[in-house]
């Protein structure tokens, strides 16, 4: 038993780890079983990303599968990566909302920003996950 994990007087200090709940220490928490798998907590982390992300990834993905060779390019120059962006926007409409007169068009020239940063740093993740030695 270490030191952390034992509250009581003989360690007035230290509050309780709560690294571990559930057992004998932590009777509020179930049992041991109270732990997910890899899997689900994945898939409970990949819905916290918004709707755009996900109808952006996959052609995003795609586009990397195409244009991307990381033995000539390790590191690809940024006209390739603003143009594989481009190509990304070309492909993918994206449904903004828009008004009329002067303000509508300096908020869509915002939005588009925004968009193409986005993008570019949605497409900057994928090539970083490819080029990411598998054990650190």
């Amino acid at each position: 038993m270490y030191w952390y994990n034992a509250p009581g007087p003989a360690y007035p200090g230290y509050p309780a780890y709560p690294g571990n709940p559930g057992g004998s220490y932590y009777p509020g928490f179930p049992g041991s079983g109270w732990q997910m798998d890899y899997d689900s907590i994945e898939g409970r982390l990949w819905s916290y990303y918004p709707s755009i992300y996900h109808e952006v990834y996959p052609l995003v993905e795609r586009i990397v599968n195409e244009r991307d060779d990381p033995w000539r390019y390790p590191v690809p120059p940024r006209t390739m990566v603003e143009e594989m962006v481009t190509e990304v926007e070309r492909r993918w409409r994206w449904s903004g909302e828009t008004g009329e007169g002067e303000d509508a068009a300096d908020v869509e020239t915002q939005q588009r920003r925004l968009l193409r940063a986005f993008l570019f740093v949605v497409l900057l993740n994928e090539l970083l996950r490819r080029r990411r030695r598998i054990f650190r």
